[in-house]
């Protein structure tokens, strides 16, 4: 489980095994994390630099079993 806070203060719980794809993107300095699940569902977030290097380094470290 990841858990995380976006910067419109709203906490978010996501269960990594059901993420097939996500996209990290920076620009300007506005961070974006868009988590893509299984079937139509999307989770687009902009979060802070902190909290998006924890989430990139988070799905880095997990294994899939």
């Amino acid at each position: 489980m990841l858990k995380f806070i976006d910067l419109n203060h709203v906490e978010h719980v996501v269960h990594l095994r059901n993420i097939n794809n996500v996209v990290l993107q920076t620009h300007t300095n506005e961070h974006r994390v868009t988590f893509h699940f299984i079937g139509p569902h999307v989770l687009p977030v902009q979060v802070d630099l902190n909290t998006f290097n924890r989430i990139k380094s988070a799905l880095e470290k997990y294994d899939v079993q």
